[in-house]
């Protein structure tokens, strides 16, 4: 399904851009589940090698279909924070900017800004990291009560900060008598 489906965009707005958060985000969770799985391997083997020294002698087939049972809800929560994490968007329309964040497997958040709310967009790149693999938050603020958008792992964030402001500027070009207004 496209992107416009999903988000329930009218047909007369133009996805501008889709972000997605960077991948390099993915190695920290795949780097935690393999070493949840290295650990577990690790206790594994010692559970099978000392276990009788200790009392815990269950045999090798069943500490091996224990710790593969294990091993198994790792990989499957590692899978699942893996699609979570690349759930999560930020589209830009030329009306429109559309957040979806998905904190869970069933808690997922979307929310809406016109762009003529935008008041300014800055790009944060904190450490060595985030400047060398090109990603950081992108902060979206706006006028009045409206919450803040930010949306952190956005890749070439500073890109993305500059069509966004150029959509911004697009908008009140062609809403010049009432760029303040905007539908409901």
């Amino acid at each position: 399904m496209a992107t416009q489906e999903i988000l329930d965009i009218d047909k007369n707005e133009q996805v501008i851009i889709d972000i997605r958060r960077d991948p390099v985000g993915l190695y920290f969770i795949y780097s935690s589940g393999v070493m949840a799985i290295v650990a577990l391997l690790a206790a594994m083997f010692f559970a099978i090698r000392f276990g009788d020294e200790v009392n815990l002698d269950l045999g090798a087939a069943v500490w091996g279909l224990l710790f593969g049972l294990v091993i198994s809800l790792v990989s499957l929560f590692t899978y699942i924070a893996s699609r979570v994490y690349q759930s999560n968007q930020l589209v830009v329309t030329n009306e429109n900017i559309i957040q979806v964040l998905q904190f869970s497997l069933f808690n997922r958040q979307v929310s809406q800004l016109n762009l003529a709310k935008i008041q300014d967009v800055s790009v944060d790149q904190v450490g060595l990291v985030q400047l060398y693999f090109g990603y950081g938050t992108i902060e979206i603020e706006t006028a009045g009560e409206a919450a803040n958008f930010k949306f952190p792992y956005a890749e070439d964030p500073n890109r993305i900060a500059k069509m966004i402001i150029e959509a911004h500027e697009d908008y009140i070009r062609r809403h010049p008598a009432g760029h303040n207004t905007y539908r409901i």
